[in-house]
């Protein structure tokens, strides 16, 4: 199994990942949250929170990274979710 702090370390690296190709996309405005728990939850939670207008999920999971799981997560989140979800195939 992975310690907390390896996952933690897999998240920021995603986090600096997902940063840098929404930056090179063009996005200006940019806030980055770390979080933990079900994921399609904390997702849709996060959007809420923040007033999101839309929500953009890769189709494919990062099942390989730390034990991170993502792929019926964004048909939960499009199931459940306030705002329009797009999905996308990276």
């Amino acid at each position: 199994g992975t310690t907390l702090a390896e996952r933690e370390k897999v998240g920021e690296q995603l986090l600096v990942q997902a940063v840098s190709s929404a930056q090179a996309e063009g996005a200006k405005h940019i806030e980055e949250l770390m979080t933990q728990g079900d994921p399609a939850r904390a997702i849709i939670e996060a959007a809420n929170a923040n007033n999101v207008d839309t929500i953009v999920m890769g189709s494919r999971g990062l099942s390989d990274l730390a034990g991170v799981v993502i792929g019926s997560v964004s048909h939960k989140v499009g199931h459940s979710a306030k705002c329009p979800v797009i999905t996308v195939s990276q």
